[in-house]
């Protein structure tokens, strides 16, 4: 599975189709004054346990989330551009037999496509990113444990990449919000997903910045720049 993008940019306090949250984590430190002659016994003594010095686990916090990720299927209508005869002079005699009848206008076609999305409320709302459900023609969700839902966009805003599902159906597991305002730079990132519907993913990182601005064609602020592994979608 390829890793298409190394940083990402979260916009505060919303995430995008794959559930990230943001873990602080205190740092310590000691601003005492050692002669030379302690450095090396001090050195040992600090040393911490090796089961503190272990990176975290965040077993836990994945099989928390996870069951609110789902993975999302669409199928969209767009139109394609057929040859014309000037381009058919273009293409070599024996490939334009592929293209008789084909000749000039635009023709629909079906593309499928898909994402992920979370749960944000018991009773059926699900965020995932606009470009994900743009001009959908039918929209499914696939649960972890393996239910499918058909789905209605409800809310999209093109500018911030996100949209708002909604399915059937109640007492469905989502994702809790809490504001974090001591968020740092330097704090944990763990995104989870199920962009392509194989069963779910996670990937950790940290927060590489806060309060980023105009990032691409995007004329927004205060995003929240991280570098956990993220699928597309």
């Amino acid at each position: 599975m390829n890793k298409v993008t190394k940083l990402g940019f979260l916009k505060r306090p919303v995430m995008t189709g794959a559930a990230a949250i943001a873990l602080g984590f205190a740092a310590f430190g000691a601003g005492q004054v050692l002669q030379p002659h302690d450095i090396a016994a001090q050195a040992i003594r600090a040393r911490p346990p090796a089961a503190a010095a272990a990176l975290p686990s965040f077993a836990d916090l994945v099989e928390r989330v996870a069951p609110a990720v789902v993975a999302i299927e669409v199928v969209q209508r767009r139109s394609t551009e057929a040859p014309s005869a000037a381009d058919l002079e273009q293409i070599p005699p024996e490939f334009r037999r592929f293209f008789e009848g084909r000749q000039g206008g635009s023709r629909p076609r079906e593309v499928r496509g898909g994402g992920s999305g979370f749960f944000i409320t018991p009773n059926g709302h699900i965020v995932t990113n606009y470009h994900v459900v743009d001009e959908a023609t039918s929209i499914k969700v696939t649960m972890k444990d393996g239910r499918e839902l058909n789905a209605t966009v409800v809310g999209r805003d093109e500018r911030t990449d996100l949209a708002v599902l909604k399915v059937e159906g109640n007492n469905y597991p989502h994702v809790q919000f809490e504001p974090n305002t001591n968020l740092r730079v330097g704090d944990w990132v763990v995104a989870i997903g199920n962009p392509f519907g194989l069963g779910g993913s996670a990937s950790a990182g940290i927060v590489s910045g806060l309060g980023r601005e105009n990032v691409g064609s995007q004329n927004i602020a205060n995003f929240i720049q991280i570098d956990a592994p993220i699928n597309p979608g």
